[in-house]
C-alpha cells in the first residue's frame, strides 16, 4: 500500500523522481562516440588506427584465428569400376581366380556362373564368395543366383550383361565406369594402376570397338533372321534360320565391332571337262583332269587380277583334298559385288556357293568386352527416348548379337556418340585368318602381352601356367591371394595375405602397368585416333 501511494506522489510530483541512471546513460553515450571517432583514423598506409591496435595485442581475440586451413588437393578422387565377371559350365575355380586378380575394395562386382553350369558348381561358388574373409567384410560382391542361360551367338548374353548392369544400378550405384568380363579373361594391371589412371579421365568416356562398315555383317548377319532358344529354354541349343531375310534398318544405323573378317566363297566346280572325273571323284583320267584344272585356273587369275582393280581386294585361291576351290577375299564386299564375282566366275564355268550359315566365315572375331561409362549404363536401362529398347527388339533376331546391340545404340545416340574411344582395352590372338574363337594363350605370348600396353587379355585355359607368369611378373601376387595396392595394411608376415586387412581406399599405389596402361590411353585420345575413329 505504501509503495502503490508513492508511486502515485512521484507521478503527480516528477521532479521528486530519482535521476541516479542519468549520469551512466551520459558517460556510455560520450565513450562510444569516441570509439565511432577512432575508427575514422587511419594510418599513414592507409590501415585503420584502430585495428592496428587490435593486431598488436599478443594473443588474437577469435579462436579461429589460431586454426590453420588444410591444403586442398587439386587431383580428383579415384573413380570406382562396376564389373561383370562371368561363366559358364567348368569356369567356377577359372571365375574365382579371376575375381581374385581383379578386387580392390572401392569397385562392386557382379558374378555369375550359367544355367548350363551344375547347381553344385554355383552353390560352391556362392559359398566362396560369402565365406571369403575381405569380400565379407566390405561387402561389395554380388553374385546372381537365379542363374541366366548364356549363348555367345543370341542374344541372350546381351540381356545378361543389362541384368547385371541393372543390379549394379540398383545395389551400388556410386561407380564410374561398367566393365563385362568372362572367367577366361585375366588382367596385365593392377587394380590400383587402372585406378590411377582413370583418375585423370573425363567420366562420361566409353571405351569400345566400333564402326558402320559392316562389311560382309550386312549380308550374313543382319539381313538373316535367328530365334535363339535359349530366350525361352531351360537348356542351352544352337540358334535357328528363319528362311525369311529383312532389310537393313533406316530407323537407325548399324555398327558393329572395328574387326574386318574374311569371307569364304566355296567354288563348285562345273565344267564340261572336269564334271564327271573331279567332282564325282574319278582317277581314271585324273592327269587329263589336271591339266585342265590348271588351265582354267590360269584363266581364272586373269579375272581375279581385273577383280582385285575393280575392288581393291587381294584374292587367294585354294584346292582341298576334296577337289573344292576356296576364294576369299581379305577385306570386305557388298552383296552387290557377291553378284558380280558369281557372274563374272559363271563366265568360267564356276558356281559359287555362299550358303547363309557361320559355316561361311573363317571367323567372326568379334568383340562384346567393352568399359561404359555410368552415365551410358544409364540410357541402356531407363531407355528415356526409347532408343536403347527399340535397339534390343532388333538385335533379338540377330547373330551374335553382343557384337553390335551397344555400339549401335552408343553410335545412333547423340549424347554419347562422341564420347566413344575405339578400344576394347584387351589383347586377343586371333588366327590368320580368324576362326571363331581367339587363341587360347600362353607362356610365349607374354612379351606381346606386356608389348600390347592393355590392361585386359583372353583368353586363358584353367591353370595355365602363364597365369602364374602374369601374377609374379605383373601383378605381383601370391598364390590365392590378393592384388596387393594401397589399401593393403597387412603385415603379411608367416605367410599370411597383406590383404587380409583393409586400409584406406583412397590410397593407391601405381606400379609399371600404369606406365604402360598410361601409354595406351595417350595413343588412343591423341589427335589422329580419338575424333577420326569416332562413330563414323
Amino acid at each position: 500500500m505504501k509503495k502503490l501511494k508513492s508511486y502515485s506522489l512521484n507521478l503527480r510530483h516528477p521532479h521528486t523522481m530519482e535521476r541516479k541512471w542519468i549520469f551512466p546513460l551520459a558517460i556510455g553515450i560520450i565513450f562510444s562516440l569516441f570509439l565511432l571517432f577512432l575508427t575514422t583514423l587511419t594510418s599513414s598506409d592507409g590501415i585503420p588506427l584502430l585495428s592496428l591496435s587490435l593486431s598488436s595485442s599478443s594473443s588474437p581475440i577469435f579462436v579461429e584465428s589460431r586454426l590453420h586451413p588444410l591444403p586442398v588437393s587439386s587431383s580428383p578422387p579415384p573413380p570406382r569400376f562396376a564389373y561383370l565377371i562371368s561363366g559358364s559350365a567348368g569356369d567356377g575355380k577359372l571365375l574365382e581366380r579371376t575375381l581374385q586378380a581383379l578386387y580392390h575394395p572401392r569397385n562392386w562386382y557382379v558374378v555369375h556362373l550359367d544355367l548350363e553350369s551344375s547347381a553344385k558348381d554355383r552353390v560352391e561358388l556362392l559359398k566362396w564368395v560369402v565365406n571369403h574373409e575381405v569380400f565379407n567384410k566390405v561387402g561389395n560382391v554380388r553374385m546372381i543366383v537365379k542363374a541366366n542361360l548364356v549363348t555367345y551367338r543370341g542374344p541372350t548374353m546381351v540381356a545378361n550383361t543389362l541384368h547385371a548392369a541393372a543390379i549394379l544400378l540398383k545395389e551400388s550405384g556410386d561407380w564410374d565406369w561398367f566393365i563385362n568380363l568372362s572367367a577366361s579373361d585375366y588382367p596385365l594391371v593392377s587394380q590400383d594402376d587402372l585406378l590411377d589412371v582413370f583418375s585423370n579421365l573425363p567420366r562420361d568416356l566409353n571405351f569400345i570397338d566400333h564402326t558402320s562398315n559392316i562389311g560382309w555383317k550386312e549380308f550374313q548377319r543382319a539381313k538373316p533372321i535367328i530365334i535363339d532358344p535359349g530366350l525361352y529354354m531351360t537348356e542351352k541349343s544352337d540358334v535357328f534360320w528363319i528362311t525369311q531375310r529383312r532389310s537393313v534398318p533406316t530407323a537407325f544405323k548399324l555398327f558393329t565391332d572395328a574387326w574386318e573378317g574374311v569371307l569364304e566363297f566355296h567354288l563348285v566346280l562345273h565344267h564340261k571337262v572336269l564334271h564327271k572325273d573331279l567332282l564325282n571323284g574319278g582317277s581314271r583320267n585324273w592327269a587329263h583332269s589336271s591339266y585342265s584344272l590348271v588351265r582354267i585356273l590360269g584363266i581364272m587369275q586373269i579375272w581375279l587380277a581385273l577383280l582385285n582393280v575393280l575392288f581393291g581386294h587381294i584374292w587367294l585361291f585354294k584346292i582341298s583334298e576334296k577337289r573344292v576351290g576356296s576364294l576369299a577375299p581379305v577385306g570386305e564386299l557388298s552383296e552387290p559385288e557377291h553378284e558380280i564375282c558369281s557372274l563374272v566366275l559363271a563366265a568360267l564355268g564356276l558356281h559359287v556357293f555362299v550358303p547363309v550359315t557361320e559355316n561361311s566365315f573363317f571367323g567372326s572375331a568379334g568383340s562384346a568386352w567393352m568399359a561404359l561409362s555410368r552415365s551410358f549404363v544409364d540410357y541402356c536401362i531407363w531407355g528415356w527416348d526409347n532408343l536403347p529398347r527399340t535397339v534390343l527388339m532388333y538385335y533379338a533376331n540377330f547373330i551374335s548379337s553382343p557384337e553390335g546391340y551397344f555400339h549401335t545404340v552408343i553410335c545412333n545416340a547423340p549424347e554419347f556418340k562422341n564420347t566413344t574411344v575405339n578400344s576394347d582395352l584387351h589383347f586377343i590372338s586371333w588366327d590368320n585368318p580368324p576362326k571363331q574363337h581367339p587363341h587360347f594363350l600362353s607362356i610365349e605370348d607374354m612379351t606381346r602381352l606386356v608389348e600390347s600396353n592393355a590392361p585386359f587379355a583372353r583368353k586363358f585355359p584353367k591353370d595355365d601356367p602363364i597365369l602364374d607368369k602374369i601374377d609374379s611378373d605383373l601383378l605381383f601376387k601370391g598364390k590365392d591371394m590378393l592384388v596387393p595396392g594401397g589399401w593393403c595394411k597387412g603385415s603379411g608376415e608367416n605367410g599370411t595375405d597383406p590383404c587380409s586387412v583393409v586400409g584406406d581406399t583412397n590410397v593407391l599405389k601405381p606400379g609399371p602397368g600404369a606406365r604402360r596402361l598410361q601409354n595406351l590411353i595417350r595413343h588412343l585420345l591423341s589427335e589422329e585416333n580419338f575424333r577420326p575413329r569416332q562413330c563414323k
